[in-house]
């Protein structure tokens, strides 16, 4: 006996949801560390400025910022599979995937393609969803184009952190410095 094109197609839609959601969740650890690693590396700026070495505050504000790029680009990569999925439970809910399915499709190609660089595992399972909701989009006999995400700057981002680290050192240095009595 042979399934219907739509319970196909709606086993692709989990098989989609199941993938993203694990992905999802990937997403949130690495978030989750690396913004652990940033108030680490954000503190030995501000120590670097309290001993004085500006070479190695002004490296950890560059490793800094970039650290942070890469969260903001997981942070907003994190939306758009939020944003796919609740799109693909729709679909499973109203069995409505024609309606859905082209703009889910666009957002996950572009996600595979900002998310690969940096996550290449994350871009991998990326990649295998676009490949389910190709076939999807085979089945139910529709043709796809897609939206795009964004990206920032480096070298003003490295300044900034610099100088609230700079900021940031100043405070605790009088923090632990008694004051001198009048």
């Amino acid at each position: 006996m042979f399934k219907s094109s739509d319970e196909k197609t709606m086993r692709l839609v989990g098989d989609a949801l199941n993938k993203l959601e694990v992905i999802n969740n990937k997403l949130s650890h690495r978030i989750n560390y690396m913004s652990g690693r940033s108030k680490q590396l954000f503190d030995y700026c501000v120590k670097a400025q309290m001993e004085g070495d500006v070479e190695r505050a002004s490296v950890y504000a560059s490793e800094l910022s970039q650290l942070r790029k890469s969260i903001n680009t997981m942070v907003r990569s994190q939306l758009v599979i939020e944003s796919v999925i609740n799109r693909l439970y729709t679909v499973k809910d109203f069995k409505e995937a024609k309606d859905v399915i082209m703009p889910v499709m666009g957002l996950v190609k572009k996600l595979e393609k900002n998310v690969y660089a940096s996550l290449p595992e994350i871009g991998t399972n990326v990649r295998y969803v676009q490949e389910v909701l190709d076939d999807v989009v085979h089945e139910i006999g529709i043709m796809s184009d897609a939206p795009s995400l964004i990206t920032s700057t480096d070298s003003e981002d490295a300044a900034k952190i610099l100088k609230e680290a700079s900021e940031v050192a100043l405070r605790r240095k009088k923090d632990l410095l008694p004051e001198a009595s009048p």
